[in-house]
Parts: structure tokens; C-alpha cells; sequence
């Protein structure tokens, strides 16, 4: 109930702190990593063994840009540990499966077979 308060007065309540985190994170990361960091990564559903890429991304730019290592670290265990649910979807990097990778760029590739340049 004591957050109601500041209702009527967000915009000013919350501009602040989005200036400091904003700028936090372009002091500690470069104008050119935040905020496009994860810009044109795509859905973990589309990469191959389902490596969740922009949420890594996201989380590894957290840490260090905003000093929450262990905030990072538990979110990622949520991945780890399945109990994400739908909102921590893919696999972990440590869960990585190279073969998988491997079974789907093939699949991608359909009946076109690549002849190297020894053949």
C-alpha cells in the first residue's frame, strides 16, 4: 500500500531511476552493447539445441552492466533447473548439445547435398 502513493506521481518517481540504470549500464557496458545488445537474435525456438541466446544475453549484460552477478545467476538457474516455465524457455549453454546443432542445420538444409571442394 505504501507504493499507491506515488501513483499519481510515477513519471517522476520512476524517470530517475531509469536515467541512473540507463546510464549504469552504458557507463560499464559502451553506447554500442546497451540497449541493442540482443538486437536480432532469434527465439531459442529457432536456434539449434534450443539455446536460449537473447536471455543469456540479457542476463550476462545485467551482471556486469548493473553489478547483479548473483541476480544473473539465479534467473540462469531458472533455465538450468526447468522451473522457468514459459517465461525461461531453451536450454542452458552448460546443456548445449552439438549434435543437435549439427541434426538441425541439416534438416535446414533439406535434400541439398554440399559437395566440399576435395570431392
Amino acid at each position: 500500500m505504501e507504493a499507491l502513493k506515488y501513483y499519481d506521481t510515477i513519471d517522476a518517481t520512476i524517470s530517475p531511476i531509469e536515467v541512473r540504470c540507463h546510464d549504469a549500464m552504458v557507463e560499464a557496458l559502451g553506447p554500442d552493447w546497451w540497449p541493442s545488445s540482443v538486437e536480432g537474435l532469434p527465439w531459442y525456438s529457432k536456434v539449434p539445441g534450443e539455446l536460449n541466446l537473447p536471455y543469456i544475453l540479457r542476463l550476462w549484460t545485467i551482471a556486469k552492466g548493473m553489478d547483479m552477478t548473483s541476480y544473473g545467476k539465479y534467473r540462469y538457474g531458472m533455465i538450468e533447473g526447468g522451473d522457468g516455465g514459459q517465461w525461461m524457455g531453451g536450454t542452458p549453454a552448460v546443456d548445449f548439445d552439438e549434435t543437435a546443432r549439427i541434426e538441425k542445420k541439416i534438416q535446414m538444409r533439406g535434400s541439398v547435398r554440399f559437395v566440399s571442394s576435395n570431392e
